[in-house]
């Protein structure tokens, strides 16, 4: 019997860490902050433009985008694991760079 292997959508990953960055993104930082080419961040930003989970800001004179929420969630991933564990605060259990 075959195990299903564990998939990584970089659709997601990219959407999760904006959604936490809270700011502004460019198709180069994206590919930067990734270790993706360029192309591969540009399908990725067209993915999350276009994918209906997804609520963003767009500036299009500079072509940068923001992930406000990620299927109706606008918190941070960590804060809400510092909720479900009941930690006050998110710092004490995570370390962010």
């Amino acid at each position: 019997m075959k195990t299903a292997k564990p998939t990584t959508n970089i659709t997601e990953i990219a959407a999760q860490m904006m959604l936490e960055s809270g700011r502004f993104w460019t198709t180069n930082e994206l590919a930067e902050a990734l270790k993706i080419n360029k192309v591969k961040a540009s399908g990725t930003l067209r993915n999350i433009r276009y994918g209906a989970k997804y609520r963003y800001e767009y500036r299009e004179c500079s072509s940068t985008m923001k992930v406000i929420s990620i299927g109706g969630t606008d918190t941070k991933q960590d804060c809400l694991w510092s909720l479900a564990l009941g930690i006050k605060t998110p710092g004490a259990f995570f370390n962010r760079v």
